[in-house]
């Protein structure tokens, strides 16, 4: 029972931070050693993060091109949760929400 209730308190403090539209929330509730797979890129690069400053890195120029979305948590087993990050505008292609992010290591 205490896994379930650590995932469920974990799952509410990441929503709190989606919902809260700053970086620095969600950050700090990353593992340091985070691994963060990111959406495929129109290049066709899928971002690999490794620690809290490449999500940063991602995530800063992500928003500083004028995106934004709405994610949701749409998995989680172990230290692992799958995020749907529902981008806005919405990634170019014939679906775009197919590419869940994914993140482990979270505490």
């Amino acid at each position: 029972m205490a896994d379930a209730d650590n995932s469920e308190m974990r799952s509410d403090a990441l929503r709190a931070a989606f919902a809260s539209r700053e970086l620095d929330k969600l950050l700090e509730l990353l593992d340091e050693e985070v691994m963060w797979r990111g959406l495929q890129q129109p290049n066709g690069d899928t971002p690999l993060c490794r620690g809290r400053a490449e999500v940063r890195e991602v995530f800063a120029e992500y928003i500083a091109r004028g995106h934004t979305g709405d994610p949701l948590i749409v998995g989680e087993a172990g230290d692992s949760v799958v995020v749907d990050p529902r981008p806005e505008p919405a990634a170019p292609g014939p679906c775009t929400r197919c590419s869940p992010s994914a993140a482990r290591g979270s505490p």
